[in-house]
């Protein structure tokens, strides 16, 4: 529902709310303006934010993504910051994420998995590189292959 309505917005209206989402992110998840005080305390609202921002989120977004990924312990928020930064193409990050694989929480590693599939043939040797995988994991790598003809955003 979130992304067609999005998509029904038109693009100066698309832009506003991914720059207010930006600014909230940057300042620490407050900001305020004349009229209002926008507030992202929780982690499940913090997650709305992004993933509306992954509808249109760039590379020029990473070092904003980096930096919340960095500072949170919520795995929800790892996740879908995962998702959005391997779909915004951050290619030194799937390198991050190979080299810690076996230190992730399951959601971060089936994220990584997924998201992977926006990488092409790197993507694709990363997820041959994961030997250790549990069998949902497998079942992920599975069905993330047999969707990448046609494949959408995964948030």
């Amino acid at each position: 529902v979130l992304r067609q309505v999005y998509s029904e917005l038109n693009s100066d209206a698309q832009r506003h709310i991914a720059t207010r989402i930006r600014e909230v992110i940057g300042s620490g998840a407050v900001l305020r303006s004349t009229k209002r005080t926008f507030t992202l305390g929780l982690d499940s609202e913090k997650a709305f934010a992004l993933r509306l921002l992954s509808l249109s989120a760039t590379h020029a977004d990473d070092p904003l993504l980096e930096q919340l990924f960095k500072s949170t312990n919520s795995l929800l928020l790892r996740r879908d910051l995962i998702l959005v930064r391997l779909q915004t193409g951050a290619r030194h990050f799937l390198d991050e994420l190979s080299a810690s694989f076996g230190r992730l929480s399951r959601w971060e590693r089936r994220a990584a998995l997924a998201g992977s599939i926006s990488h092409g043939a790197r993507g694709k040797d990363f997820r041959s590189r994961q030997t250790d995988l549990d069998p949902f994991e497998r079942f992920v790598v599975q069905w993330v292959e047999q969707r990448a003809e046609g494949a959408a955003a995964l948030i």
